[in-house]
C-alpha cells in the first residue's frame, strides 16, 4: 500500500471493461444470487461526476470481491475522473516476501525483513548482543557488503552456523565365513549350541 495514504482516505474506485472503457462506482450494491448468496453486484455510471468515494480500508475489500467474483480488474484516483491511477501493491506481492528464509553470504548470516518505512522487502544482518541497529539492504549481496566495509563491527555480525562435518564414509564389512545360500542349510539338523 503507499505509505502516504491512510486507510480512511476517500479514493473514488474505477473499473475498466473488457473493451478498455472506464466506469466509475456510484453504488457499491450486494443482492442475493440463485443460491441465495449475497454477492456483489455494484452499480457503475460512465460519467465522474456520479462517482461515490469510499474509504481506502473497504475500497480494497471492494476490489478483492471484485476480482475474486467478477474478475475485474479495479483501480483507485483521489478525484472523480483522474487520469493518475493510485498503485499499491498485489496480495501476492505482499506475501512472497514472508516465504524468504536466512541466506549466508560472506560468513554472514542475511535475515529478511520488511521495512515499513519504505514499504518493501529488505534484507538484514543482525549485531548479536549489541546495541548496534542492524544493517539494512535490498539484496543479501548488498547488505552483507556494508558490514564488510565496517571491519571494526564485522566481529559483532552474527555468523553463519559451520558448515557440519562431512560424514565419515561407511565401510561396510567383508563377510568372512563360507558363502552360504538358502538350499546350503538343513533344517532338519539339530542345532548345537556350545562346542
Amino acid at each position: 500500500m503507499n505509505s502516504q495514504i491512510a486507510s480512511t482516505t476517500k479514493v473514488h474506485v474505477v473499473g475498466i471493461t473488457a473493451d478498455g472503457r472506464r466506469q466509475y462506482l456510484v453504488d457499491p450494491a450486494v443482492r442475493r444470487n440463485a443460491k441465495m448468496e449475497w454477492e456483489l453486484w455494484p452499480l457503475w455510471g460512465d460519467q465522474p461526476k456520479d462517482s461515490r468515494a469510499l474509504t481506502l480500508e473497504y475500497a480494497l475489500i471492494f476490489r478483492d470481491r471484485m476480482r475474486r467474483e467478477h474478475g475485474t480488474v479495479i483501480h483507485f484516483t483521489l478525484r472523480a475522473g483522474d487520469d493518475q491511477f493510485i498503485e499499491f501493491r498485489e496480495p501476492g506481492e505482499v506475501s512472497d516476501h514472508t516465504k524468504r528464509v536466512p541466506m549466508t553470504y560472506r560468513g554472514l548470516v542475511a535475515t529478511p525483513g520488511f521495512d515499513v518505512r519504505l514499504q518493501q522487502p529488505v534484507w538484514y544482518v543482525r549485531f548479536v548482543g549489541t546495541s548496534i541497529e542492524s544493517f539494512r539492504g535490498a539484496t543479501v549481496e548488498e547488505v552483507v557488503d556494508k558490514v564488510y566495509e565496517r571491519p571494526d563491527l564485522l566481529q559483532y555480525a552474527e555468523k553463519a552456523p559451520p558448515a557440519p562435518a562431512p560424514a565419515a564414509p561407511v565401510r561396510e564389512e567383508a563377510n568372512t565365513g563360507p558363502r552360504m545360500r538358502p538350499g546350503d542349510i538343513d533344517y532338519r539338523a539339530p542345532i548345537r549350541r556350545g562346542r
